[in-house]
C-alpha cells in the first residue's frame, strides 16, 4: 500500500473542482491529503509497526477517492439523487464489512487474541490492559518497583520512557530519545549529568545489550552522560540484562526482590 497509493493522493485535490463538494469538505480533503503524505514520509524509512499505522490515513483517503469517483460517475451519467445516495451508502457499508471480515479471518488475529487471553495483565500504572507473558511482566514490575523505592531522578540507556512512566520517577531533563547516545549532543548530555549530580537519589536503568541495536559503529564511551552512568553510578539491582545503577553505597538487589 505504501509503495504506490501515496502517489495517488494528489487526486484528493483534483476533487476540489467538484461543485457538489462543500467548502468545509474541500478543506478536509486538503488536510487529509497533506497529513497522509506526511505520515507516510515519517514512517516509511522505519521498519516495524510504524509502517502499519502509516497506512491508516491512506485507507481513509482511498474511501474519499472512491466516493469522489462514484459521485463524478453518477453526475456524468445523470443518476437520480436517491440512487446516488443509496449506492454510496451501500458501497461504503460493503467495503467496511469486507475489511472487518478480512481482519477477523486473518490467521494472525485469532492467535493474537489467544495470546491476550493467556497472558496476565501487567501490574503497572496505566498498563492494566496490557497483557504480557509472566516473565516479561515480572521484569518490568521488578524494575519499576526498585526504581520507585530508590530513585528520585532516572535516566535510561538506551531511552526506555516506559520505565519513567511505570515507576513515576521523572527524567532529569526533557532531552530524551531512544538513541540519545548519538542524537543528543555533548552539551545537552552534560546538562543532564549536572541535573543528576544535583539529585539526592539519581539512578540509571542500563541495558548494555540493547545499546548496540541503536548504534552503527559509533564509539560512545566519551559521551558525558554515558561516562557518568558507567563510572559514577554503581549497580544495585540486575535482572534480564537490565542493570539498575545508583550512587555508590546503594544496597544491591536481585530478581528475588520482586514485589
Amino acid at each position: 500500500m505504501l509503495t504506490f497509493l501515496p502517489g495517488a493522493l494528489w487526486l484528493l485535490a483534483a476533487g476540489l473542482e467538484n461543485a457538489t463538494v462543500p467548502a468545509n469538505g474541500k478543506i478536509l480533503r486538503l488536510l487529509l491529503m497533506n497529513l497522509a503524505a506526511l505520515q507516510t514520509l515519517h514512517a516509511y524509512p522505519v521498519a516495524g509497526s510504524q509502517v502499519t499505522w502509516a497506512t491508516f490515513l491512506i485507507l481513509v483517503a482511498c474511501y474519499v477517492l472512491m466516493n469522489d469517483g462514484w459521485a463524478l460517475f453518477a453526475e456524468r451519467y445523470e443518476f437520480p439523487r436517491v440512487a446516488r445516495s443509496a449506492v454510496t451508502v451501500g458501497a461504503t457499508t460493503i467495503a467496511c464489512i469486507s475489511m472487518l471480515f478480512w481482519f477477523y479471518r486473518n490467521p494472525g488475529i485469532s492467535g493474537l487474541l489467544d495470546q491476550f487471553r493467556f497472558n496476565r495483565p501487567a501490574n503497572l500504572p496505566g498498563a492494566a490492559r496490557l497483557h504480557m507473558p509472566a516473565g516479561l511482566s515480572s521484569r518490568y514490575e521488578f524494575l519499576a518497583s526498585n526504581i520507585r523505592s530508590r530513585c528520585d531522578s532516572l535516566v535510561t540507556m538506551p531511552g526506555v520512557g516506559s520505565l519513567n512512566v511505570w515507576s513515576g520517577v521523572d527524567p532529569p531533563t526533557g532531552w530524551n530519545a531512544t538513541a540519545w547516545m548519538t542524537l543528543i549532543d555533548s552539551a545537552k548530555q552534560q546538562q543532564e549529568v549536572e541535573k543528576l549530580r544535583a539529585s539526592a537519589r539519581p539512578c540509571a536503568a542500563v541495558c548494555e545489550g540493547c545499546v548496540g541495536f541503536w548504534l552503527t559503529g559509533q564509539n560512545i564511551s566519551g559521551e558525558p552522560l554515558v561516562q557518568y552512568i558507567r563510572t559514577e553510578l554503581a549497580s544495585f539491582a540486575v535482572l534480564d540484562g537490565y542493570d539498575l545503577r545508583g550512587r555508590s553505597g546503594s544496597p544491591r538487589g536481585n530478581s528475588n526482590d520482586l514485589q
